[in-house]
């Protein structure tokens, strides 16, 4: 099972920071044993400040948010609470 969703966003000096990653689950069933395995893997990072929100993946190129919604749907649902904080 392959999940992908945000971390708890940090405040920093009136920036945003919320990272985005992909959990994986695995497990497998033996005759006398279970085995699971989880690892956790940073995509992407979401920048909410004055000058807008921009994302960023892991070698710092600039990427689209419109890439971040087709993987993750419910994204414009957990920034809403930072985009208003922003616009006041």
């Amino acid at each position: 099972m392959e999940t992908i969703t945000t971390e708890s966003a940090v405040s920093v000096q009136g920036t945003i920071l919320i990272a985005v990653v992909r959990t994986f689950f695995k497990s497998e069933d033996k005759p006398f044993a279970r085995w699971l395995a989880a690892s956790k893997q940073p995509l992407a990072i979401i920048v909410c400040n004055k000058n807008g929100v921009h994302a960023f993946d892991m070698q710092s190129a600039e990427i689209s948010m419109d890439s971040l919604r087709e993987i993750m749907p419910g994204l414009n649902k957990t920034l809403e609470p930072y985009l208003s904080q922003q616009n006041r």
